[in-house]
C-alpha cells in the first residue's frame, strides 16, 4: 500500500505535456491513484501543472474528505469553473489547511463560492493568484476573511481594482477598500497584492491601515504605485516591523 506522507506527482499524470501538445491524454491512472488516496498516509499531495477532466476531478472531490490530505497542490490543473465549484463544495468535510489554487483562471465566481464556506474550513493558507477574480471575486472574498482561519493568502495578478497587468480596464476601488477595512480583524500575516494596480489611491490606504494588522510579510510589487504611496508604504512597514516587496513603481 502507497504510504508516502509527502506526494508530488510531475507532469504528465494523464499523458499529456503541460502544453496540450505531446502525448495521449488518459484519466484512468489518476482516477484510479484518486480511488486509493483514502487507504494512504498522504498528508501533501500536488497535481501541479497536471491536466485533468471531469472524471478525475469528480474522483479527487468524492476522495479528498476520506484522506489525511492536509496540503493540496493543483495549481495550472483543473479545467475550469466546474472543477473549483465542486473542489469548494467539499473542503469544509476535509482536514486542509494549505491550499493552492493558483493560475486557474477560473474567475470570480471561484472566489464567490471559496468566500461561502472559508469560514467552515480549517485553511490557513490559500494561493489563488492568476486566477482573474476581479473586483467582484475580490470583495466577496475580502468578506469572509474575517471569520476564516488564514493566515497567509497570495491574491496576486487578479485585477482585483478592475485593471489588467497591461492597463486594461477601469479602476474599481471597492474590493481595496473593503480589504483595509478588514485587515485589522483578520489573522493574516502574510499578504501578497502584486500585480493588481492598487495605484497611489490604494497604495495609500493600505499604508494607513497596516500599523493596525498582524501582517509581517507583504508584497505589493507591480502596482503602479506613486512615489507618494512608495514612501507611506515603507514608513508604515518599518514603524510596524512589518518585510515588504515593492520594488516597483510601474507594472
Amino acid at each position: 500500500m502507497w504510504n508516502a506522507i509527502d506526494s508530488y506527482l510531475p507532469r504528465q499524470v494523464c499523458g499529456v505535456d503541460e502544453y496540450g501538445c505531446g502525448g495521449v491524454f488518459s484519466e484512468v491512472e489518476l482516477v484510479e491513484l484518486c480511488g486509493v488516496l483514502p487507504k494512504t498516509a498522504v498528508a501533501s499531495f500536488s497535481l501541479a501543472d497536471n491536466r485533468m477532466e471531469e472524471k478525475s476531478v469528480d474522483a479527487l472531490v468524492r476522495a479528498l474528505p476520506k484522506t489525511q490530505i492536509v496540503s493540496l497542490d493543483l495549481s495550472k490543473t483543473l479545467p475550469g469553473l466546474e472543477a473549483g465549484v465542486g473542489l469548494a463544495r467539499v473542503l469544509p468535510d476535509t482536514k486542509i489547511t494549505t491550499l493552492n489554487l493558483s493560475r486557474n483562471f477560473m474567475g470570480p465566481m471561484l472566489a464567490i463560492k471559496l468566500a461561502e464556506v472559508l469560514p467552515k474550513t480549517l485553511i490557513t493558507s490559500m494561493d489563488l493568484s492568476a486566477n482573474v477574480l476581479t473586483v467582484e471575486g475580490g470583495l466577496k472574498l475580502v468578506e469572509a476573511l474575517e471569520a476564516s482561519k488564514l493566515t497567509s493568502l497570495n491574491l496576486s495578478d487578479n485585477q482585483l481594482c478592475g485593471v489588467n497587468r497591461f492597463g486594461d480596464g477601469s479602476f474599481d476601488g471597492k474590493a481595496i477598500d473593503k480589504l483595509c477595512e478588514v485587515l485589522p480583524k483578520t489573522s493574516l500575516t502574510d499578504l501578497s497584492l502584486a500585480l493588481n494596480q492598487l495605484g497611489a489611491e490604494g497604495g495609500a490606504k493600505l499604508a494607513k491601515v497596516l500599523g493596525s494588522t498582524k501582517i509581517t510579510e507583504l508584497d505589493v510589487q507591480l502596482n503602479s504605485l506613486s512615489e507618494d504611496s512608495i514612501q507611506k508604504l515603507s514608513k508604515a512597514a518599518n514603524t510596524s516591523g512589518c518585510s515588504t516587496s515593492i520594488n516597483s513603481i510601474k507594472a
